[in-house]
């Protein structure tokens, strides 16, 4: 008879989970602060860090406490991302430069 009627040797294996702190580099919620002293005042737990909106100006805060319950805090502003348009330049692809040349003759001559 088997000593132990709990145990199932083709069980599979599963680590227990360390939960009393998050993982690593987690990014908390989003929260609205309304100034700086007020987003260093915010508890962000160990491990974690947390985006804190500024309610009253265009920036942002990301606060982060290490594993030894240090936090630092970075500030950020907003700036309007402007679409980039391209320009090509013939004289930085002189292949493309002796290709449209070619393309051109081709038309004259199919004209004429």
């Amino acid at each position: 008879m088997n000593e132990y009627p709990y145990f199932n040797p083709y069980a599979p294996y599963m680590p227990m989970q360390n939960s009393a702190y998050p993982p690593s580099n987690q990014i908390q919620g989003v929260r609205f602060v309304s100034n700086r002293q007020e987003a260093e005042s915010c508890a962000v737990p160990r491990g974690t860090k947390a985006l804190l909106m500024d309610s009253n100006k265009d920036i942002f805060y990301l606060k982060e406490t290490d594993m030894n319950g240090i936090s630092t805090i970075s500030e950020y502003s907003f700036k309007k991302v402007e679409p980039q348009q391209v320009t090509l330049c013939l004289k930085r692809f002189p292949h493309l430069s002796r290709f449209l040349a070619m393309l051109r003759k081709q038309q004259l001559t199919l004209r004429r």
